[in-house]
């Protein structure tokens, strides 16, 4: 039986899309949740709405690619 070692550990989360999905969605998230905390475009204290137009906004990003991965 072979050992799990850190590059097919890495190997793996590339299989699952890690790199290509998870990646992206986490920066246009973190990025555009911050930009509206920042401003504060519907008032302050409205991180519930902040953070689902952020989920949108990564949510934008990531499915063209997933769905039409041809480059």
């Amino acid at each position: 039986m072979s050992s799990w070692t850190f590059v097919d550990s890495i190997a793996y989360l590339h299989e699952l899309g890690v790199a290509d999905v998870i990646l992206p969605f986490l920066l246009v998230f973190t990025v555009s949740f911050a930009i509206f905390e920042k401003i504060e475009i519907f008032g302050e204290g409205n991180k519930s709405i902040h953070a689902v137009l952020a989920f949108v906004f990564g949510m934008l990003v990531v499915i063209p690619h997933v769905m039409n991965p041809t480059n």
